[in-house]
């Protein structure tokens, strides 16, 4: 059973921004809990919480928060 869920976790990219965008607006603590993944396999496959925001549309260019 582990292994199958493991399996269904995010490991490239592309799979983490679609379940990041299925999730909707998180915060970095949300994020990985909501995919069922540890903070640190999460920056494994995210690198930079910054950039995946700003990726994802939930971070302006300049560093701000989009409303």
């Amino acid at each position: 059973m582990l292994a199958n869920l493991r399996e269904s976790l995010p490991t490239r990219r592309p799979q983490l921004l679609a379940e990041a965008r299925r999730l909707g607006r998180c915060s970095l603590a949300a994020l990985p809990e909501g995919l069922g993944m540890e903070l640190a396999e999460f920056y494994k496959v995210a690198g930079s919480w910054a950039l995946l925001q700003r990726e994802l549309g939930w971070l302006a260019a300049g560093g701000g928060q989009r409303r």
